[in-house]
């Protein structure tokens, strides 16, 4: 996870904070984070790419549909199914 963090950290220093190929590494994040079953931190992840996702691409964009299946896929996995179907 330390790499990824570092890679993040990087990659937003060198193409600024507004590149879209953040929104990449902020969903590889929040998987890391699933996989270690901390549903919380990938949240934030994805909630931080959805936001980039939402200002670049616009709500109707194929980029934002799939970090909203990640943050429903999250919230079932928290058993919070009433969030996850409302996502």
């Amino acid at each position: 996870m330390d790499v990824l963090v570092k890679a993040l950290k990087i990659n937003r220093s060198l193409v600024g904070e507004e590149n879209p190929t953040n929104i990449r590494l902020f969903t590889l994040a929040a998987t890391a984070y699933i996989i270690k079953k901390d549903y919380d931190k990938a949240l934030d992840y994805l909630n931080t790419a959805w936001e980039l996702a939402d200002r670049k691409y616009g709500k109707e964009s194929e980029p934002l549909g799939a970090i909203y299946i990640e943050l429903a896929r999250v919230q079932f996995l928290k058993d919070n199914l009433e969030e996850a179907i409302s996502n």
